[in-house]
């Protein structure tokens, strides 16, 4: 199974296998959580409407801590995905 990104637009992109993203959660768990507090509640709740502080927060947290290879992979797919529909909501989906 996978992980995708659907946008209130009509987008859906593939960001993970449910691995990955997984992963990506351990990897947010190692972030500190005043860094991160929009991102964190997109993997939580698996929704949010604050995309471009998800944008940057992602950004920050790429450069403060590199994650795996595989982490570094899903995390590039969800910016893409951010980066393409910036104004939309955002629901991660499997």
């Amino acid at each position: 199974m996978s992980r995708y990104a659907d946008f209130s637009n009509g987008a859906q992109e593939q960001v993970a296998s449910n691995l990955g993203w997984t992963q990506f959660g351990d990897w947010l768990d190692r972030l500190p959580p005043e860094s991160i507090p929009a991102l964190k509640r997109l993997y939580d709740s698996g929704e949010s409407s604050e995309l471009k502080e998800v944008l940057r927060q992602l950004e920050n947290a790429l450069r403060a801590v590199p994650p795996s290879d595989d982490v570094k992979h899903s995390a590039e797919l969800l910016l893409q995905a951010l980066r393409d529909n910036p104004t939309a909501r955002l629901t991660i989906t499997s």
